[in-house]
Formats: C-alpha cells, structure tokens, sequence
C-alpha cells in the first residue's frame, strides 16, 4: 500500500522589510520569522533601504509605501534602475489605486494591504519569489 504523499517543502526565503513605522516594522519582522521566513534585513529608512536590499539580495523585498522619508515607490525605482531581477511587493495602509497603478507601472510584482493576515502574506511572498504577478487589494 501507498504511503500518502506529503506536500513539497518550500524553500526558506529570505525577505527584506521596509517599514517607516517601527512597531509596524517589528511585527512584520516577527510575523514573517515565526512564519518560517529568513528575514535578511529590514530599515525604516527609504534612503537606506535601497543600498541594503541589493547587498543582501533577498527573494523578495517587502516595500511600505508610506514612510517618513520618502515612500516605497521611490525604492523601487532605485533598485529596479540598479537591477531589474530585484522581486518587490508593495504594502499599502488602504487601498489607493493611484498607488496601485504606480506599482504596476514601476515594474512591482506585488501591491497587497498591510491588514492582511499572516497566512495570506506569506503565500503573496512565495507567490512572488515565483515570479508571479499579485495585484490584490
């Protein structure tokens, strides 16, 4: 007889967090860790952060839109000029489809809510290291 098959395992994935907002940076940290996610590295700064992600070279950065010296598209504009292979998705408070669009058009594989919970972000991460596209909000 047959031994039921288990599901592939996924691969760790390393993830930069970008968060301009402390306790919020913290829990996406801790989530995403207790989730089973390397998170590689993380800042609070928008002027930092690009510089960090293409040293560390995470699966996937995790990009806040609004944050207090800049916002995240800016970031992504830096690292996508540096390196186009660079896998982003976009955290936004609310919806905000002019946010949106500006994602899409400035090459992010991902725009999702921050009041997710922790499941559905970490099938958006794994989601987007694939290479798909996810526009949900």
């Amino acid at each position: 007889m047959r031994q039921p098959s288990s599901p592939p395992r996924r691969q760790q994935l390393r993830v930069f967090v970008l968060d301009g907002y402390e306790p919020a940076l913290r829990g996406l940290r801790d989530q995403l860790e207790s989730g089973g996610f390397d998170v590689v590295g993380t800042s609070l700064s928008a002027r930092a952060a690009p510089g960090m992600i293409l040293a560390l070279h995470p699966d996937v950065a995790v990009l806040a839109l609004r944050l207090q010296d800049g916002s995240g598209l800016e970031v992504l504009h830096a690292l996508h000029a540096a390196d186009r292979s660079v896998h982003c998705l976009m955290l936004d408070t609310f919806r905000d489809d002019k946010n949106l669009r500006a994602a899409k058009a400035g090459g992010a594989n991902g725009y999702i809510l921050k009041e997710i919970d922790g499941s559905v972000l970490g099938e958006a991460l794994h989601r987007v290291a694939a290479g798909e596209f996810l526009f949900a909000a």
